[in-house]
């Protein structure tokens, strides 16, 4: 039941997305890592007692493809746009005796973006590939803790009035911790509250011809979000939440944008299970209150439970 109480949140958080750059050649927007409203959760088994005994057990596999969109508005000089698209596959395993799920992954993804700055317009195409850890915890029958990290490494090609190519190596690193609590639980209902405060950094090594040779970014975030889920036939789930981050401290790569501080989320998500071991969920989500980006995202996915 405790696991239960878990999948059945729309987790507003997520991870760093790579886009575009207009003045500094390169984007580092893992401010749009939160824009994962999408970011439904893989289906846990339902209830860790129904796992066999032991000290680690394979519970589950899952394959998600995922996108976010990002575009500057009108109002920011130069404004660019991008879109990412990711293919994320990971396992779960269950220990029964620690009260906990581990959940690794590695992942795949493509951005293609364009923009422009005072003297050229700038096409880019992005690779990252990468992994993650991430721990849940059932501390008690309404509360779970999570925590994780997560690092990928990739290059930018980026063209210049679509001739003049320059190529950046790119790595990031996040890490990230959390709890869920669940408030209202009904047969057929269940509300929680989420916060999540997290960490992102961004190295970028720039073409040796560029005028600078390296870049950075870093943010520190908090998510603080409500979510829902509603049962409407055995088998069959909507999810909808709503959350507010705040950047609690930022360091921008040199010629970006600064972003919005705070913003909104919003996301709408569903699951639908096909066999007793074999469930597709999906969702979508927006970025609300942000005057200088609109982002949108989206996830599909497929999980097996053993």
């Amino acid at each position: 039941m405790a696991a239960r109480k878990y999948r059945d949140n729309t987790r507003a958080g997520g991870r760093a997305a790579l886009t575009h750059v207009g003045a500094a050649l390169l984007a580092a927007s893992f401010w749009a890592g939160a824009a994962n409203a999408a970011d439904v959760e893989p289906v846990l088994p339902d209830g860790i007692g129904k796992v066999a005994p032991g000290y680690i057990t394979l519970a589950g596999v899952f394959a998600e493809g995922t996108y976010v969109g990002v575009e500057q508005k009108d109002r920011i000089p130069n404004p660019d746009s991008s879109d990412t698209y990711g293919v994320r596959l990971g396992v779960v395993f269950a220990l029964p005796k620690a009260g906990m799920f581990v959940i690794p992954s590695v992942e795949f993804s493509r951005t293609d973006a364009t923009g422009s700055n005072a003297f050229a317009t700038i096409d880019s195409d992005s690779t990252v590939r990468g992994g993650e850890l991430k721990l849940v915890f059932i501390a008690a029958s309404n509360l779970f803790v999570h925590a994780g990290a997560s690092g990928g490494s990739g290059r930018q090609d980026l063209r210049f009035n679509k001739l003049v190519p320059s190529t950046t190596n790119l790595h990031n690193y996040s890490a990230y911790a959390g709890a869920d609590m669940v408030v209202y639980d009904a047969s057929d209902i269940t509300v929680s509250v989420v916060n999540e405060l997290s960490y992102n950094y961004l190295v970028a090594n720039f073409d040796p011809n560029n005028t600078v040779d390296r870049g950075s970014s870093r943010i520190w975030s908090n998510e603080l979000g409500i979510n829902g889920a509603w049962e409407v036939h055995p088998g069959t789930k909507l999810r909808a939440g709503v959350s507010w981050a705040s950047f609690l401290g930022v360091r921008e790569m040199i010629g970006e944008v600064s972003p919005d501080r705070n913003f909104g989320i919003l996301s709408l998500g569903a699951s639908q299970s096909i066999t007793d071991s074999v469930s597709l969920y999906g969702s979508v989500g927006r970025v609300v209150f942000d005057s200088k980006r609109d982002v949108s995202s989206a996830k599909i996915g497929v999980m097996a439970v053993f």
